[in-house]
């Protein structure tokens, strides 16, 4: 068993997911959808969070409620409620396929399969949400990332996985020294406009990337040794 929490937001039409590892209470995944919450302009606003009546879903809903510090009321979804339901419903199924599309272009990459219950399935977890976020155009032609901010988001990305350059951040880095270093690109930051890459077992957040050749794009072996989101988020 390895639950994924999708949580959908109906004003903005944005989406979170975030691969659990356990159902309930879990820490880092309370955390994450607080912060999720807060970036979707409700830090210090009353919200109604809906769920379904699942015991464990209902002591993570809970636990968020109890979290965040603006009011939350609490709404069980009816049993068979499949209409009102219905955009929740879609935005997992729009998940589903971007996950999946992203999990298959790298495993061709790789030449091997990726386990759904690895670290970078964390990663590839979260940012197939973020990525439908920000560049996916609803029926108006605006993405949810431009409802929450009032632009579009027009960063340029690296391909999932990938193995890139990074700038290193800061004005006091030695000039004698390379500003660039290698790292592996795991999505943006669904709070910035930051790439998350990862550098062997830490995580670095860096505003410009680019391209290494294609022939030396993917290292497997740096692809395994990457932390976990919960581990990235600060909470085990």
């Amino acid at each position: 068993d390895n639950p994924v929490l999708i949580v959908y937001d109906h004003r903005t039409r944005a989406t979170g997911a975030y691969l659990a590892g356990s159902k309930g209470h879990v820490d880092w995944v309370v955390r994450a959808v607080c912060m999720d919450l807060d970036t979707w302009g409700y830090s210090q606003c009353r919200i109604a969070i809906k769920s379904d009546q699942e015991n464990s879903v209902k002591s993570l809903r809970d636990a968020i409620a109890q979290a965040r510090s603006a009011p939350t009321a609490i709404i069980n979804s009816t049993v068979r409620e499949s209409k009102s339901n219905g955009a929740v419903e879609k935005a997992i199924q729009r998940w589903q396929a971007q996950y999946r599309t992203m999990k298959i272009a790298l495993e061709a990459s790789l030449k091997r399969t990726i386990s759904v219950k690895g670290k970078i399935s964390g990663w590839l977890t979260a940012w197939a949400a973020t990525a439908l976020n920000r560049y996916a155009l609803g029926k108006d032609g605006r993405t949810a990332f431009q409802l929450v901010h009032g632009h579009k988001c027009s960063r340029p990305v690296a391909r999932f996985g990938e193995k890139i350059h990074f700038k290193k951040s800061g004005s006091h880095q030695d000039k004698s020294e390379s500003m660039w270093e290698d790292g592996i690109f795991l999505g943006m930051n669904a709070r910035s406009i930051d790439s998350i890459i990862a550098t062997g077992d830490n995580i670095e957040l860096a505003r410009t990337v680019r391209a290494r050749p294609e022939a030396d794009a993917w290292d497997v072996e740096a692809l395994g040794k990457i932390p976990s989101v919960a581990e990235f988020m600060g909470v085990s």
